[in-house]
């Protein structure tokens, strides 16, 4: 209860060596509009930012360190009225986590409205607790080779239209019923070539009606035409519209006009023009 209730509060800085943040530590702060983290936090205590409903902005170093943190509630997640997340200087708004991660902490994302597409690594073997419960704008997932696990209310609350699972070894769910995990059956499913029978007979995955098999052994070739703002040809990408490249690490590698060429070093990248967002590989 560090600061509850204290009306006067407007902004705060949680420096990088703090490691830990009490229960309620926030909570009823009525006018505090900003949080900067400069670091990540272990643990964060239940309904630490309860009720702080002028949240408008967050900051943190990274989509790393924002990940790092650790939520014991979703009240405890300071983006759960709605304010934005900020990494660096970018807004985000489309979930690439970053390679090498082996889970995403329980309410990472809760209630987090701006994600519209989140594209989980091949290296994420657990998605946590209420982890993307109640983004209203999600509506596309990817989900790594590794996922072995979705807790609790991982989706619940997202109108998802597509989840694509890169798993031959369909995920289990922490209950036998897809209720709590996902709101609805209603998404098209692509899995792996020669995985269709044992998503259709599995216990977590049979809810969902319409599930395809896909060749996901790569990413798709990119084909040139109107409807592709950009070019690759091995490393050099040549764009035919105003669009921003990001690493998968959310921060911003470059942006780039209309007709310009750019080289980059060989890696994974999302690119995103207008209202469309891609996923590129580049390499010689």
């Amino acid at each position: 209860n560090s600061f509850a209730n204290y009306s006067r509060l407007t902004e705060v800085t949680i420096p990088a060596s703090v490691r830990s943040i009490g229960q309620q530590a926030f909570m009823d702060c009525a006018s505090l509009r900003r949080v900067d983290f400069h670091g990540s936090v272990a643990a964060i205590g239940g309904r630490a930012f309860r009720n702080c409903t002028a949240l408008a902005e967050v900051h943190c170093p990274s989509l790393e360190d924002w990940l790092d943190n650790g939520f014991e509630t979703a009240l405890s997640n300071p983006l759960s009225y709605g304010a934005k997340l900020y990494a660096g200087d970018n807004l985000i708004e489309d979930i690439c986590v970053p390679e090498g991660r082996e889970s995403i902490n329980d309410f990472a994302f809760y209630n987090y409205t701006l994600i519209t597409k989140a594209v989980i690594d091949e290296s994420v073997a657990e998605i946590g607790r209420s982890a993307f419960q109640d983004c209203a704008a999600l509506t596309e997932i990817e989900l790594g080779a590794s996922l072995r696990l979705l807790d609790k209310k991982a989706f619940n609350g997202a109108p998802l239209t597509t989840i694509t699972s890169h798993n031959p070894v369909p995920p289990t769910f922490d209950i036998v019923s897809t209720t709590a995990t996902f709101s609805n059956y209603n998404a098209t499913v692509y899995v792996p070539t020669g995985s269709l029978e044992a998503y259709q007979s599995n216990v977590y995955w049979k809810n969902f009606s319409n599930i395809i098999e896909k060749d996901l052994s790569g990413i798709d070739g990119i084909i040139s035409s109107d409807e592709v703002p950009f070019v690759i040809a091995g490393n050099t990408v040549t764009a035919k519209t105003d669009m921003t490249i990001y690493g998968v690490d959310g921060k911003t590698t470059a942006g780039v006009q209309a007709h310009q060429t750019i080289s980059l070093p060989d890696g994974i990248y999302i690119v995103r023009s207008a209202d469309k967002t891609y996923k590129i590989a580049v390499r010689r």
